[in-house]
């Protein structure tokens, strides 16, 4: 108990401190930016504390951190003599809102808090990886971390989400199992309390339109908890399919003159075939039964016409994510995301940059032209003479370093907010994309120069975009997986389309949506086709990725094609969006600037930017058509990494889709449920069926953990579990923690398993952890060398000048010999007898200390 309080303290300094600086810099928030000031204070602390000790200014132990944390202090201090008057006013008439935000943060931290006491180990899929990441962090006296796994290299991976849990964990002294599972609680309950900022913010600007300011914020605070529930708690439907299955229930779908049953049809893995009895409507079973929703999608390569052996494609959402309780960098990143969201509204109303000015390439012209122009007629010169441009840029450059696949994805939105600001302004053509590349260019640059200390170091497997030919997102698991946002998306913008008078049927938007996504489908096959020309790497294109075993380019085009046309639901849904969209978009610009075609004697072009009310209906659009490009984009295009497939593109891609779609949702939901006449009577019942069903999936989860928490004792302890199972591992986990730094030698294994297990509890380095993961880092095996080779060598050999060789190349101090070095080696303690020094040892583990090699003469003995 004291752990958490500690934790709940200890975060509620940093974002007073954070809000401090948030009350400045979000104005156009409604909250102020105060449901994101305690992410906002905990990237400004880490920040200055990394890069200090990067620069091994100072170092990584508690004395750095509260440096960090007073010189975060004092700089929010000189923000703060400047707007003490303004923020005590408004802390005074806006209790309410504070309360209620601080009592959904409260609320998600303990519920959160209570699903990992009742399920606290941290073993299994990617939690070793992670605990090891950040006990290597604890340790390491400077930046960059060492790597756990691989001794002698740093971490190659994005890991500022984990400085951020090393920080909390070190200043509050808690252990760090404990640590972990408060740190996944934490996030749940920021991003929850992001959330309901955003969504507060969204429904005041839309009810201000019709109702004064008080009333309309009132209204917002009473339905903005929609905006957590829809991120974080409304599923996909596949937990409701699974119930449905487990009744026995099915029916006949017909299919080309015959019939299939409907299980089949629909061919999602573990529920497309029969059930079996006891019948009953509950998707809990025995294993992993929550495993199946976070795999609904799944390819089908060239070789399997008949659609039966599936690849796996990882679909997560976020409930799902925060159920598995992995700390995963995409999960680190959610309450920043969410926080650039909240900087991109603030920018979208408050018109302070990208909105006056040259680009540069019209400001040289103009140079060319004689005009003499100043450096202050260059837009970019009054963006980053703003704090804020730099604000924002040193989020989105963390967005990089905290889950690198998420820099690109919300530069590129608030590039987009900007486009249709600057539409909404009256701007058109090509000048909205140089606004457009302008934007991205410029912020992407100002985040890179904020963390170029991990930008030096940093490697990736990713190795350019492949087209996709064959593998593509059939129409059943695209609405399986993203039915529960589409509804009340789509419904608000056919409401928005007959709401508004559209008369004729909408055929600029249909042109322009056919272009974008037969454009996408043709330049696929154009860039297939010229890959396949190249030597060696087309062939392993076609038949490696591709599966299609020898055939010629044109054959897998054509099958692709058929295949694209027959299971067309994907692509239409795209379309049908894309048309509504694109003829909404002017005409709520229209509405927006009503006021200046009211005043004819007005010219718009002389009314003040501030002036005009831009709608709030323009930036969810933006959030929609973000979500449609990062969905869309993995039907023709995918990353290739080492796995080959779409797998981790559509696994980060649609993730970030779930969380711009689920705050749509929520905002649509609210204005359709709020609407008069028979438009809502039709979508209300239909979207509480739809959300009703959207929600079997996490009860049941919350089911699940109630049991748990009736079977078992509850601890946050995600290392408690060691003790239980293999009480010889413990002993020496808490031998090596306390014992000097050093290179551990254990045994080598497979990922996902408990090899690795002491250097990932303890914090030593050892030679070789999960070989799988490093080459994923790394993108291949030049590093690992022979390391692997080595361990099984030194632990096998008879001859100990061979053995003292290995351990002199990778300058290892400790080697373990406990029962998994005897179940893989068949190793034994007594051949490192007389050479070594023991210093640990139960029944079954022995740990020896290697003593100076540099001042000791080889020794011939073989053992």
């Amino acid at each position: 108990m004291l752990d958490i309080i500690l934790w709940y303290l200890l975060i509620q300094i940093t974002g007073a401190v954070g809000f401090i600086c948030l009350f400045k810099f979000l104005p156009k928030l409604a909250d102020r930016g105060y449901g994101f000031s305690k992410p906002f204070g905990l990237i400004g602390w880490t920040y200055i504390f990394w890069i200090l000790t990067s620069l091994q200014i100072i170092q990584n132990n508690p004395g750095g951190i509260l440096l960090a944390a007073l010189l975060f202090l004092t700089l929010a201090g000189f923000i703060f003599v400047g707007q003490k008057k303004e923020m005590g006013e408004w802390l005074k008439t806006n209790k309410k809102a504070i309360l209620i935000g601080e009592t959904v943060f409260l609320a998600a931290f303990l519920i959160m808090v209570m699903f990992r006491a009742a399920s606290p180990d941290i073993a299994g899929t990617e939690k070793p990886m992670e605990m090891a990441f950040i006990n290597a962090i604890l340790r390491s006296e400077t930046f960059p971390p060492f790597d756990p796994w691989l001794s002698g290299y740093a971490i190659s991976y994005y890991y500022f989400g984990y400085v951020m849990v090393a920080l909390l964990t070190k200043i509050s002294g808690v252990l760090p199992g404990v640590a972990f599972n408060l740190a996944i609680s934490l996030w749940f309950a920021m991003t929850a309390m992001g959330a309901h900022s955003l969504l507060y913010t969204f429904v005041s600007y839309w009810k201000m339109k019709t109702e004064t300011k008080e009333k309309a914020q009132s209204f917002a605070l009473s339905t903005s908890w929609l905006g957590p529930l829809f991120i974080l708690i409304v599923s996909n439907l596949e937990g409701f399919l699974q119930a449905l299955h487990k009744t026995g229930f099915t029916f006949i779908v017909p299919t080309g003159g015959s019939g299939t049953d409907f299980w089949t049809w629909l061919n999602i893995q573990e529920i497309n075939i029969p059930a079996q009895a006891p019948y009953s409507f509950n998707p809990l079973s025995a294993g992993w039964w929550f495993w199946r929703a976070s795999r609904v999608v799944q390819d089908f390569n060239f070789a399997d016409p008949s659609f039966k052996n599936h690849i796996e494609v990882i679909d997560e959402f976020p409930f799902f994510t925060f159920y598995l309780a992995d700390l995963h960098p995409h999960v680190l990143a959610m309450p920043f995301v969410l926080l650039i969201i909240g900087f991109a509204v603030n920018l979208f109303f408050k018109r302070d940059l990208f909105s006056t000015g040259y680009n540069i390439v019209h400001w040289i012209n103009r140079l060319y032209e004689g005009q003499k122009p100043v450096l202050s007629d260059l837009r970019i010169y009054h963006n980053i003479k703003n704090i804020t441009f730099w604000v924002m840029a040193l989020i989105l450059g963390g967005l990089a370093f905290l889950n690198t696949w998420d820099f690109p994805i919300y530069t590129c939105l608030v590039g987009l907010v900007v486009v249709l600001s600057a539409y909404e302004r009256g701007e058109s053509g090509w000048g909205l994309f140089e606004i457009f590349f302008e934007t991205v260019i410029s912020f992407g640059l100002a985040g890179v120069l904020f963390y170029i200390p991990f930008f030096i170091g940093f490697s990736s497997q990713a190795g350019g975009f492949l087209p996709s030919l064959i593998f593509y997102t059939r129409g059943t698991f695209f609405w399986v997986m993203f039915g529960s946002l589409l509804l009340p998306i789509l419904a608000w913008i056919v409401w928005n389309w007959f709401n508004h008078g559209r008369e004729g049927f909408p055929w600029c938007g249909l042109r322009i949506a056919v272009y974008i996504v037969f454009g996408l489908w043709g330049l696929s096959y154009i860039l297939s086709i010229l890959i396949s020309m190249v030597p060696i790497y087309g062939d392993m294109f076609l038949d490696g990725v591709q599966g299609a075993g020898g055939a010629n380019v044109m054959m897998v085009i054509a099958s692709s094609f058929v295949r694209r046309i027959t299971q067309f639901g994907t692509w239409v849904t795209f379309i049908i969006i894309i048309t509504f969209l694109v003829e909404l978009v002017p005409y709520i610009g229209n509405k927006i600037n009503k006021q200046v075609d009211e005043e004819p004697d007005v010219e718009p072009e002389n009314i003040p930017v501030q002036e005009k009310e831009p709608s709030i209906d323009i930036f969810v659009i933006a959030l929609i058509i973000m979500g449609i490009l990062l969905t869309l984009t993995p039907e023709f295009f995918y990353l290739r990494d080492n796995f080959g497939t779409r797998m981790n593109t559509i696994f980060k891609f649609y993730f970030q889709s779930w969380i711009l779609w689920g705050l749509a949702a929520a905002y649509c939901s609210i204005v359709l449920w709020n609407q008069k006449g028979s438009f809502r009577f039709i979508f209300a019942p239909l979207s509480m069926i739809v959300l009703a069903a959207a929600l079997v999936y996490p009860a049941a989860g919350f089911v699940e953990r109630i049991n748990n928490i009736q079977n078992n004792t509850l601890t946050l302890d995600g290392s408690a579990f060691i003790n239980k199972w293999a009480p010889d591992d413990n002993q020496a986990i808490q031998w090596l923690r306390n014992a000097p730094l050093g290179v551990m030698a254990e045994a080598v294994g497979g990922q996902y398993s408990d090899y690795g297990r002491l250097a990932t509890f303890s914090g030593q380095p050892t030679v070789l952890g999960w070989p799988g993961h490093e080459n994923q880092w790394r993108g291949g095996n030049d590093e690992m060398g022979t390391r692997q080779k080595d361990i099984e060598t030194l632990y096998k050999t008879n001859r100990w000048q061979e053995a003292e060789t290995i351990l002199t190349r990778y300058q290892i101090k400790y080697v373990v010999v406990g029962q998994r070095e005897k179940d893989t080696y068949l190793a034994s303690p007594v051949k490192f007898q007389g050479h070594l020094v023991q210093v640990f040892n139960t029944d079954n583990m022995t740990i020896f200390q290697v003593p100076d090699l540099e001042n000791k003469s080889p020794q011939m003995e073989n053992q």
